[in-house]
């Protein structure tokens, strides 16, 4: 089967928890074969506001697994 990335949108700071939960329940669930590769950003990003503030940008995780029928196993 052919591994493909997904992006996950989640809350700014929630990265890791959402990453560490989605390999959690993916053990859990018997899913791990299906979940290569869980990839959290490092790098953070600050856009500068017009009054000279800084606001943190979203950041997005990806995730690698293999797709039966187009969609992963778990959603079937």
């Amino acid at each position: 089967m052919e591994k493909q990335w997904y992006v996950v949108n989640t809350y700014s700071g929630h990265e890791s928890k959402v990453q560490e939960k989605l390999l959690s329940r993916a053990q859990t669930m018997g899913f791990q074969d299906y979940i290569f590769r869980v990839v959290v950003p490092e790098e953070t990003v600050y856009e500068t506001m017009k009054d000279g503030s800084k606001k943190e940008k979203k950041k997005y995780f990806l995730k690698k697994e293999n797709l039966e029928n187009g969609k992963p196993k778990y959603l079937q």
